[in-house]
């Protein structure tokens, strides 16, 4: 088999030895007692693809029960769900249901721009976890080149954060932007490669 002609698909054959390698740290707490908020474990649950007794069951085999938004759930286990998604669902899959644990996160009507917005993204973040979940910071906002920098040393896959990152650059686009677009930073290793962080390149 050519490897010009077939780059594509060669990519989507080694994919799975590529995350069964990379996720040993990719999808491991970085320390014990880490938690989750039940708020986000139901809009998981809620954005979910299924009906209602798949979804439940998706989320029973990883030991998450009776999800309530008020309390709190052990990290590894939640992080095994979403090894369960990025292994069994897919890259596409993991991108919604970022999109809609962005709407979980309910940052505060005051914040308007967009840099703003990725300046508070880690405290919200943060307020959403217990224990040491990594962070997601705003590395650059260049305003002229409508381009902004952003690194995430959290411990859950790429393209979640993608799809977070989108909408919150969607909800919050620049006055002047058409559109706006998130990629991950393929220039750099990323934590599917086994780097400790990923870094996102946020273009209008």
């Amino acid at each position: 088999m050519g490897t010009v002609g077939f780059r594509g698909m060669i990519f989507y054959l080694s994919l799975p030895q590529r995350l069964n390698e990379a996720t040993m740290a990719l999808f491991k707490v970085k320390a014990k007692d880490t938690k989750v908020s039940g708020h986000l474990v139901e809009a998981f649950l809620e954005a979910l693809p299924g009906n209602a007794r798949y979804r439940a069951e998706f989320l029973k085999r990883h030991g998450i029960e009776k999800v309530d938004e008020n309390s709190w759930y052990p990290m590894e286990e939640w992080l095994e769900v979403f090894e369960d998604v990025a292994n069994n669902l897919g890259k596409a899959t993991l991108f919604i249901l970022g999109k809609a644990i962005f709407k979980a996160l309910e940052l505060p009507r005051n914040i308007k721009s967009l840099e703003d917005a990725l300046k508070h993204l880690n405290e919200y973040y943060q307020k959403m976890h217990q224990g040491n979940v990594g962070e997601v910071k705003l590395v650059s906002y260049d305003e002229d080149k409508k381009q902004a920098i952003v690194e995430s040393t959290t411990s859950y896959p790429s393209d979640l954060e993608r799809g977070v990152l989108t909408e919150l650059a969607r909800s919050h686009m620049p006055e002047d932007a058409i559109d706006v677009e998130v990629i991950i930073d393929e220039s750099r290793s990323t934590k599917e490669d086994g780097a400790e962080s990923t870094f996102y390149i946020i273009q209008w």
